[in-house]
């Protein structure tokens, strides 16, 4: 006890001698150059042994010590504002309740309202520790050490900024700093040399001392003036230079308090006798056994220095181990060390990572933790690790937690010796986030955010593919321009919002009746842009597109319990037919497309299947056997059909009629006629049962190609457009489609 109070004796005496003033010569009390003065003054009610007020209503604490000889010398006189905080004695100086505030740091918020006189009271700000540690020479050594800073001080702030890899434990107030050092839940405590030693001596922590300052972080406690008041500044810094040490150590020491152990000069003398005696009889009996024991004690002092080594290095052993321990357990990122298919180590963190517990990771499988896709690989990597094949390396993966979801790794693995045998340490980042968010931005990237839908650039690029695949599989390759009829009005009466569930709506339905490998985007507005793949006749294109108007055609119901009907125009660009390039099956699709919208809702048109720069076409009607019905007059119709139009094809050079392009038309439009009259005569001679619906069809075509003629000769109507209506929809469509049907019925009349 008496070695503890010697101890406490020698940092109060530290305290008071390294007060940053000279010390001075005690001078007499000055004579007021004024009159006295009253000040209102405010102060923190709970600040000892600084300042405080007692239980009876006085200001007790060093600097009321100082005042008094600070108003000796002033010629004032300090009248205590009482209040309940030191925020509360704030509000008042802020409320222009008082005039000074009595002990303070100038900072650079407070100078903004406040007017600081001369320092009066220099603290300096010193490192506390357990005895044990080390000097602290530099703050640099407490690097990933824990410093323990009561909460709302200004001094973290600043260690976070100057020092910012010394970790901080934010604790309640100043005791409850020294408390974790003393409980050795922090290695140390930054705090005011004065309150430390007050603290410690009031509760006997005489495990701790000062180990250490920053001298750059002392604070110089003065006054603080509320007005802007020169004469007062005056007179307080003249109250303030007429302190001396001699006053600030009777201050200090009257509220901290030295304990001095009295010395007993009487029994040291006792004492000095004593060993005088006992050393002469040592030095009698050493010289008989000095030859015997010489080599013992030499053995001893040996044994003892290795002794105190190994206490060191065990202590330093146990020290490293606390503080990679605390580190390891404080890191976000998950540590695992693992062996084969058991966990040997791991973190708290990867307890929240995978969200079991740490009893349950300790009996786990680790194949539990990956899906059956990726596990061959991931234990691939570790083994490539231990047999030193592959570098130290990071790779990404999922990894499957409690529930059975994915959580996105990312991991740096290396190999390690654990215990004598080589394992592989992993050091694990949940990056699930980033992940995700670059999946969002890849999609969104490619992608139409109202629909969903592919956009123009992802279009282009899978179209340059199919085309791609097309050419080398000699295949053909539709390309259909979708462009919604009518729909400006609903934006127009129902609002945008309903016009963007029109078009979420109307993509779900193109997806849902194309195949799987067929293609559809969102060109943009309300255009779409079909790709089918692999179709080779135009009766399977033209199919498909009905079946599209079909589906555009629903009524769409929308939010306010209305519903919606729309329709849509094509236009059809096929490839190789209407060009080789992506670029030009678009525009001649959708050139098309606006033809089309002229002529009505709901119709599909195709390009005209005319090749530019040249006088023939790479559409052409090749007759064969399979399309003969078997009764001689008609199929020999049917293939002058044929012949007639391939001769109008041929006659149109580079988009544009010739001088026989007019003849072929008209003669294929006559001999057009003629075969449907001939076509129905024997039809109704035989009963064909559909006989007036197959008229009906012929009649249809007729009426559409007289309308079409009468545009075009008005300069109405591309002649491209008529052109292949009379080519497609009359020859190729008909005969191959809707006259097949009445073939089995004519050889079955045939037989009978």
């Amino acid at each position: 006890m008496e070695g503890m109070k010697a101890g406490l004796w020698v940092m109060s005496a530290w305290l008071a001698a390294s007060l940053s003033w000279p010390a001075q010569a005690a001078l007499p009390a000055l004579k007021p150059q004024w009159p006295v003065r009253t000040i209102r003054l405010c102060m923190d009610p709970d600040w000892y042994p600084f300042e405080a007020i007692s239980p009876g209503g006085q200001a007790i604490g060093i600097a009321p010590e100082l005042w008094q000889r600070i108003e000796q010398a002033s010629g004032l006189h300090f009248a205590v504002v009482p209040s309940q905080s030191w925020d509360a004695s704030l509000k008042l100086a802020k409320g222009g309740q008082c005039d000074v505030i009595s002990l303070l740091n100038a900072t650079p918020e407070r100078q903004k309202w406040l007017h600081f006189t001369d320092a009066y009271l220099v603290d300096p700000n010193v490192f506390i520790t357990r005895d044990e540690h080390p000097y602290i020479a530099t703050p640099q050594e407490l690097d990933g050490q824990l410093l323990a800073l009561p909460v709302g001080t200004s001094i973290e702030e600043r260690l976070r900024h100057d020092y910012p890899n010394i970790r901080i434990l934010r604790v309640a107030d100043e005791q409850a700093a020294l408390a974790a050092v003393e409980h050795r839940q922090a290695q140390a405590t930054l705090r005011s040399r004065i309150m430390a030693a007050y603290i410690i001596n009031s509760h006997g922590w005489f495990n701790l001392k000062i180990a250490g300052e920053i001298p750059a972080y002392a604070n110089a406690l003065r006054m603080g003036v509320v007005h802007d008041d020169p004469v007062l500044l005056q007179r307080l810094n003249q109250g303030i230079a007429a302190l001396n040490q001699d006053d600030r150590n009777r201050a200090l020491n009257r509220h901290i308090p030295l304990v001095v152990a009295a010395t007993d000069y009487t029994l040291a003398l006792l004492a000095l006798a004593c060993l005088g005696m006992v050393m002469l009889a040592f030095a009698y009996w050493s010289r008989k056994i000095r030859r015997i024991n010489g080599e013992l004690r030499r053995s001893e002092q040996h044994i003892a220095l290795q002794l105190d080594q190994l206490s060191r290095v065990e202590r330093e052993l146990r020290l490293s181990r606390e503080r990679y321990k605390l580190l390891v357990e404080q890191l976000q990122e998950s540590i695992v060390v693992v062996r084969g298919r058991r966990l040997l180590f791991f973190n708290p963190a990867f307890c929240v990572l995978t969200g079991y517990d740490a009893q349950s990771l300790a009996h786990l499988d680790t194949a539990t933790l990956f899906f059956a896709e990726e596990r061959e690989a991931i234990y691939q990597r570790a083994q490539e690790q231990l047999s030193g094949v592959a570098p130290e390396q990071r790779h990404v993966f999922r990894l499957r937690n409690r529930l059975g979801l994915a959580v996105w790794v990312e991991a740096q693995i290396r190999a390690i010796e654990w215990e004598g045998e080589m394992a592989i340490l992993n050091t694990l980042s949940d990056v699930t986030q980033r992940v995700e968010h670059e999946a969002e931005m890849r999609h969104l990237a490619t992608h139409d955010p109202l629909t969903g839908l592919p956009n123009r650039d992802m279009l282009k690029q899978r179209l340059r593919d199919a085309i791609g695949f097309a050419r080398d599989t000699q295949q053909k390759l539709a390309l259909l321009f979708v462009d919604l009829d009518r729909f400006k009005p609903v934006n127009d009466n129902h609002g945008h919002e309903a016009g963007d569930q029109v078009l979420r709506t109307i993509a779900q339905r193109l997806q849902g009746a194309l195949r799987e490998s067929d293609l559809v985007a969102r060109w943009g507005g309300d255009e779409f842009i079909v790709v089918l793949e692999n179709v080779n006749t135009s009766a399977t294109i033209e199919r498909i597109a009905r079946k599209l108007l079909a589906a555009i055609s629903l009524p769409i119901a929308l939010h306010d319990a209305q519903q919606v009907t729309l329709s849509c125009s094509i236009g059809i660009a096929v490839y190789p037919d209407h060009g080789e390039q992506g670029d030009e099956l678009i525009s001649k699709s959708d050139a098309m497309m606006y033809k089309a919208k002229k002529q009505g809702s709901g119709c599909i048109l195709f390009f005209a299947p005319v090749v530019p720069q040249s006088g023939s076409s790479l559409f052409r009607l090749i007759w064969s056997r399979e399309l003969e019905c078997g009764n001689a007059d008609i199929d020999r119709e049917h293939e002058q059909l044929f012949e007639l139009a391939n001769r109008l094809l041929g006659s149109v050079v580079g988009g544009r009629f010739s001088s026989e392009t007019e003849p072929c038309l008209l003669q294929l439009l006559a001999h057009t006629k003629g075969h449907f009259k001939h076509e129905m005569t024997l039809l109704m001679r035989l009963r064909y049962p559909d006989s007036f619906g197959h008229d009906a069809i012929h009649k249809q075509l007729l009426q559409k190609a007289s309308e079409l003629h009468a545009r075009y000769l008005r300069g109405e109507l591309d002649p491209l457009v008529l052109i292949h209506f009379i080519v497609y929809e009359i020859i190729d469509q008909h005969m191959m489609v809707e006259d097949r049907k009445w073939f089995g019925f004519l050889h079955a009349s045939s037989q009978v």
